[in-house]
């Protein structure tokens, strides 16, 4: 890329000149994922709020931005870059059962978390990230942590193919809890049946 030769070369062309070209080609989304390492490195943190926007307006055709404003954010010193983060791409991502699990950023498709069943039982509906705006897509895993089942639609899946899913897995997995209804369940960390029941 041409101002990233240019770059180095701040006697050529002053340093401001080089940053507002950059920041002028930020809006060209298309071109947004090769400029932000470059204002990045340029530690040029007057774009924080663009860069956010770029977040949270981008769609599955465009969802390749989100990795460079998400490091964008942790490179960047200044506090509000942290709530940003936080605000963004929360990781790790409570859920139900008390655990805080690591949301994938870079999975295809937008952002994905890998949990067991048991421990979203209670869970009505998708989590959501980026201000709300964005469903993480939620691997659900069996208790030996094998891939069950994939949903950006939690509500769905229970009320449609979660009865399948427990029928096969109380065969496959019958010390383990199988609830008839997941969203009135207790979550927990432990997948076996609760004693007593």
């Amino acid at each position: 890329m041409a101002l990233r030769f240019i770059g180095q070369e701040t006697k050529s062309i002053p340093r401001e000149r080089l940053i507002a070209a950059m920041r002028h080609m930020l809006e060209r989304p298309k071109l947004a994922d090769l400029i932000i390492p470059d204002l990045t490195r340029w530690e040029d943190w007057s774009v924080m709020q663009k860069l956010v926007d770029l977040f949270k307006n981008a769609d599955e055709e465009s969802s390749w931005v989100r990795v460079p404003v998400v490091n964008y954010l942790r490179a960047c010193p200044l506090p509000e870059a942290q709530a940003k983060l936080d605000e963004l791409a929360p990781t790790p991502l409570p859920v139900p059962s008390g655990s805080h699990i690591a949301v994938d950023y870079g999975a295809e498709g937008g952002p994905a978390l890998s949990v067991k069943m048991q421990e979203v039982f209670g869970l009505t509906s998708t989590p959501l990230v980026a201000g709300g705006r964005i469903p993480v897509t939620l691997h659900l895993l069996s208790p030996a942590q094998r891939p069950l089942a994939v949903t950006r639609d939690l509500a769905n899946f229970w009320a449609n193919v979660y009865p399948q899913v427990r029928g096969e897995m109380r065969g496959r997995y019958p010390r383990h809890n199988w609830p008839e209804d997941p969203v009135a369940a207790a979550p927990s960390k432990k997948s076996l049946k609760p004693r007593g029941t």
